[in-house]
């Protein structure tokens, strides 16, 4: 309330969601499981690290996390299968829909009142009656309280200076405005208290019901087709020999377009593999064709891999395809899970396929994907695209130091110009390329350093820098008017 708020005060409120979820949903004699200490890892993460990305996909762990333990502590036990682990969120949102209709009606017949004077009777009874009357006082007087000190400091000076030296004044300004999110953000919450568990039926259950023989059909499409797919691209992928002069037939320029095209739809078509598989899975009686589809699975999945090396080698790496490699070593260990069941059908594999999952996305969050790429640098035309290197976060900032030397270098090359005729020194059109790309790298470098240090300057570092932005514009309107 003091400040605003950063990664440490997210990771606060997500502790503090988790703790509210348990204590409302979970039942007696179930354990708190592996929920809470993701979010404390979580919670740590945040911390730790810078990127953009990695911040988004640590909240979006999180959500995923609240979602399955909700699920479990409302159900009773864990999900029973893959399939229905996916489709919490799906439960999740149609309980709370259900949930709004719930307390509608409750607050419409009474019953909700009805209802929390029996529960704050039975807490009267079993506890000091004081706690009650001093957490309820605090409770309504707060937002009075606050809002009386906002309009006392709004109408007399001396008060507001006063309360300033406690809080700042931006927290007086956003009073108002925080007590009505808040306000809206209970009654978004109420639905919440509401949710209830009515049984699972799996969406895919006709399959286990007289579906053999069509699956069977499906099954052997996809195995004829994604065979005939890497028989056609064997030699332009796995045999080391020179073919590039044997694509311009088909539209591709260079053996690096070969590799690099369709990246993204191998990538679909290894999750649609995937979901043929689990189908024929459920149905379990067409062995040979799940056999035959596992063994083009990972010779496809091989394929994947080696177009991103070959590509990486011609042309360096991009963070699209560090976390799109990411995704597929994900879905080798899926499959992996889906062969071992034919093999350990004890087993609850669901639960090993979720650790798999929560492993692979941490794994992906602590690796420095962007030390990778600065080591090993797109190109385009053979020359380094700095415009990349300048854009990453802050955990790539060795690459911005390259960025930055090789624009400053270019800068300062092209305005030494020598020579007698120096004073009408005409550009061609590479040195136009390096002028426009060295004003891209300024501006991004410019943007990421205002971003850090609004975030973590001091005071004084905060000034600095404001008194450096003014005097450079105070020289370019000087020059200008020159």
């Amino acid at each position: 309330m003091f400040q605003t708020v950063g990664s440490l005060g997210v990771g606060l409120i997500l502790m503090g969601w988790w703790v509210w979820t348990v204590a409302t949903y979970r039942k007696p004699g179930r354990s708190l499981g592996l929920s809470g200490i993701v979010t404390v890892i979580i919670v740590i993460l945040m911390q730790l690290v810078n990127a953009k990305e990695k911040l988004a996909a640590l909240t979006l762990l999180f959500g995923a996390t609240w979602i399955v333990t909700t699920y479990d502590y409302v159900k009773g036990s864990a999900p029973g299968g893959l399939l229905e682990l996916v489709l919490t969120p799906t439960w999740m949102a149609w309980e709370y829909l259900r949930g709004v209709r719930r307390v509608i009606g409750s607050f419409w017949s009474g019953e909700w009142v009805k209802n929390q004077t029996v529960v704050i009777k039975k807490k009267v009874t079993a506890g000091p009656s004081w706690i009650k009357s001093v957490l309820t006082g605090v409770v309504i007087g707060l937002p009075v309280v606050a809002w009386l000190i906002s309009l006392l400091s709004h109408a007399d000076p001396i008060f507001a200076n006063f309360v300033k030296n406690i809080v700042s004044e931006e927290f007086l300004r956003q009073l108002p405005s925080r007590l009505v999110w808040s306000v809206f953000i209970v009654i978004m919450m109420l639905p919440l208290l509401k949710l209830a568990w009515r049984g699972y039926r799996s969406p895919l259950g006709f399959l286990t019901r007289g579906w053999e023989r069509e699956m069977s059909i499906v099954l052997a499409m996809v195995v004829v087709v994604l065979g005939s797919f890497l028989v056609v691209q064997w030699p332009y992928v796995f045999v080391s020999v020179a073919k590039e002069t044997d694509l311009s037939m088909y539209g591709v320029a260079t053996y690096s377009e070969y590799v690099k095209k369709g990246f993204g739809d191998l990538l679909q078509v290894a999750l649609l593999v995937w979901g043929v598989a689990w189908a024929a899975l459920l149905v379990g009686k067409n062995r040979v064709g799940q056999a035959l589809l596992g063994l083009e699975f990972g010779v496809f999945v091989v394929s994947i891999f080696r177009r991103v090396w070959l590509y990486q080698s011609l042309h360096g790496m991009t963070l699209a395809r560090l976390y799109g490699l990411v995704v597929l070593v994900w879905l080798v260990g899926m499959m992996v899970s889906m062969i071992m069941r034919y093999l350990y059908q004890n087993v609850r594999w669901v639960r090993i396929e979720m650790a798999w999952m929560v492993a692979v996305i941490f794994g992906s969050i602590l690796i420095n994907m962007e030390s990778f790429v600065v080591k090993d640098p797109p190109t385009v035309n053979g020359r380094v695209d700095y415009v990349y290197l300048s854009r990453l976060s802050g955990d790539g900032y060795a690459g911005w130091k390259q960025a930055q030397n090789w624009a400053a270098e270019k800068l300062d090359k092209l305005s030494k110009a020598e020579g007698p005729y120096a004073h009408i020194y005409f550009y061609d059109k590479d040195d136009r390329r390096d002028i426009f790309y060295a004003g891209l790298i300024a501006r991004e470098l410019t943007k990421s350093y205002h971003e850090l240090i609004m975030q973590y300057g001091s005071d004084e570092e905060v000034r600095e820098y404001f008194r450096e932005v003014i005097s450079a514009r105070l020289k370019i309107r000087m020059n200008l008017q020159k």
